[in-house]
């Protein structure tokens, strides 16, 4: 979809934004440029709607030259999303998102149906609609500037920094409603993050530039983590590189030990001997129907013929699901006072125990 070749921006001072810049950016895919600040990632973003120009190389979208059209033409074709959501303050919401079709002269009745299907599509509440910009949240604001983006279906959606003005927790949101917004339009987006976490979580894949415009690495995520092209690389993740990696695994990957299990109707004796067997204090017990119940202590069990049901079952604090990052995972073993966090498929059927040395096998 989008490709550079041997581009280059340099400013009238001599100074560099980017060198030779060599990259393919693949149609559907999800592309974030990261990096420190003044490495050039915005500017390369900026290329593509010639909101820069490049000094040399070429900048080309479906094979054509970006500079072969009208920059008006090729601005209303690509959807623009930035820091502050930009929108316009003296608009409503509805005359906001209406921007790029009203410009294309859209039909009053299609520009009607197109925001409805947006305001639903970013998941804002339709009273919104004729609310001005300073009547709404950041959160809501951005999903705005997504929503006016997206208006006239460009195949192209870049997006600058578009969660960096809002708090942590509505940043957090803003990604995970991202991520599923991108399943549905499947669009090829550029997306500039100096935030390594957004960009691991969001990006299929991720272009790191260092100081100077360089392009350092441009693979998926977890080739970057895995490992990272140099120096400059291995310092921008960081000292949590391998608990980075462990957000990109699902806990399905992992192999699942089963650990002493027995049923709540199960004699002591048989759920001691069970304990023996793996060298563990504590046993699982689980429901005739293979539900989790919880973990009986062995020094809590009654000797002879009585049963688990007769001593007080403590329940585990947290369990993981097949969906679950190894990254959960692992936190709630550190929090477990058992050392250990249990899968659970379906309504809470039990599918055996999530481990240090399952996820330490997963991440060699």
């Amino acid at each position: 979809m989008i490709e550079f070749s041997g581009v280059g921006k340099q400013y009238g001072d001599g100074m560099a934004a980017i060198e030779s810049l060599d990259m393919t950016i693949a149609t559907g895919e999800l592309t974030v440029l990261a990096g420190p600040s003044g490495c050039g990632k915005t500017t390369t973003l900026r290329l593509i709607n010639r909101l820069e120009e490049a000094t040399s190389g070429i900048v080309s979208i479906d094979g054509m030259d970006v500079r072969a059209r009208e920059p008006t033409e090729l601005r209303r074709s690509i959807g623009y999303v930035m820091q502050h959501s930009g929108l316009f303050p003296h608009r409503t919401v509805r005359d906001n998102i209406a921007t790029v079709p009203h410009l294309l002269s859209w039909s009053k009745a299609q520009i009607a149906q197109r925001v409805d299907e947006l305001i639903e599509t970013v998941g804002l509440r339709t009273e919104i609609i004729d609310r001005y910009p300073h009547q709404l949240s950041g959160g809501q604001a951005q999903r705005v500037g997504v929503a006016r983006a997206l208006a006239a279906d460009p195949p192209i959606l870049l997006m600058d920094e578009p969660f960096a003005a809002v708090d942590p927790i509505v940043r957090g949101r803003l990604q995970r409603e991202f991520i599923q917004l991108q399943e549905k339009v499947e669009k090829t987006i550029v997306f500039v993050t100096h935030d390594i976490d957004e960009a691991i979580s969001l990006g299929d894949r991720i272009a790191l530039f260092e100081t100077g415009g360089r392009l350092a690495q441009y693979a998926p995520p977890a080739d970057v983590l895995a490992a990272p092209a140099n120096g400059f690389v291995a310092d921008f993740l960081g000292g949590e590189r391998e608990l980075r990696r462990l957000a990109l695994m699902r806990v399905a990957a992992v192999e699942t030990e089963p650990g002493p299990e027995v049923t709540s109707d199960a004699s002591s004796a048989s759920a001691l001997a069970a304990a023996d067997r793996y060298g563990w204090s504590w046993v699982v017990i689980v429901g005739d129907d293979g539900q989790l119940i919880g973990w009986v202590a062995c020094g809590d069990l009654i000797g002879g013929d009585s049963r688990i049901d007769e001593v007080v079952i403590q329940p585990f604090g947290q369990a993981v699901s097949a969906d679950d990052t190894l990254r959960t995972a692992l936190g709630a073993i550190v929090t477990s006072p058992l050392g250990v966090v249990p899968r659970v498929d379906g309504a809470r059927g039990y599918a055996g125990l999530v481990t240090h040395a399952s996820l330490n096998q997963k991440l060699a």
